[in-house]
């Protein structure tokens, strides 16, 4: 998947790759030659890498969340990741008339999710996480699906955080896809980096 992901005022080029079972690769391309960021998990390690701040590998809690953010069939068996998942009604999510689902996931965090009644697509989710100002409810938001290979894949994801104070809500990012394409990916891409190796080997001497 191809696009752009838009932040304040900025426009960075966006690639996603993805591949059966476990395996993702997210880069995005820093402006003025300033190199990629990269998050990727490989099938065991979760890892980041930024020219900006270094490297990164993922434990606990967010070594799960980066697995199952890999999982490349997440729609078909997403409920193996929740303790419990139960429907709260219908109700209006982000504009849409939308089936609410409250889950929780297996490590004990609440997660839930919103499916337009009209299609039964994925609307999107919503959660807490930890940002740099305190922990804040998040809506990731899925629309403009378009019919790609028999997939409906969504082309467009916002992120939205809710003020602290009030009931507003910010626009963290927009991630726009351009081009999404299937079954042509070479499986090298998803290997870190030897700074990544080297770190992983420094932590497990350790």
């Amino acid at each position: 998947m191809r696009g752009t992901v838009e932040a304040g005022d900025k426009s960075l080029l966006f690639t996603y790759y993805a591949a059966a079972p476990y395996l993702r690769l997210e880069k995005t391309t820093l402006p003025d030659g300033k190199g990629d960021v990269l998050n990727g998990f490989d099938g065991e390690i979760a890892w980041s890498a930024d020219p900006r701040s270094g490297t990164q590998i993922s434990a606990g809690e967010e070594r799960e969340s980066a697995k199952r953010d890999a999982d490349f069939y997440y729609p078909l068996d997403e409920l193996t990741w929740f303790k419990s998942m139960e429907v709260v009604g219908v109700e209006v999510y982000e504009g849409q008339r939308c089936y609410h689902l409250h889950g929780i996931n297996n490590w004990g965090k609440w997660n839930d999710h919103f499916y337009a009644t009209d299609t039964g697509l994925l609307a999107g989710y919503e959660f807490e996480a930890q940002l740099s100002d305190g922990p804040r409810t998040v809506h990731e938001i899925f629309s403009d699906y378009r019919r790609i290979d028999g997939v409906m894949v969504p082309m467009k994801q916002t992120v939205k955080v809710k003020a602290k104070s009030g009931n507003g809500w910010t626009v963290l990012e927009t991630i726009n896809y351009a081009v999404v394409t299937f079954n042509d990916v070479d499986p090298k891409v998803f290997a870190p980096p030897q700074a990544v190796v080297d770190l992983a080997g420094k932590q497990t001497s350790n």
